[in-house]
């Protein structure tokens, strides 16, 4: 368990500007975590 004033690695995992936030995992994996967009449905006429 992760104790105020511990210091930890941390990788950033996603941003969220609007909401002023972050991600952070302690997993510290050499390769990177690729997160899929959501599909935008098109349709065709």
């Amino acid at each position: 368990m992760v104790k105020a004033g511990d210091i930890v690695r941390v990788k950033v995992m996603n941003v969220d500007l609007d909401r002023s936030r972050i991600g952070l995992s302690m997993r510290l994996a050499d390769e990177p975590v690729i997160q899929a967009a959501p599909a935008k449905a098109t349709k065709k006429p």
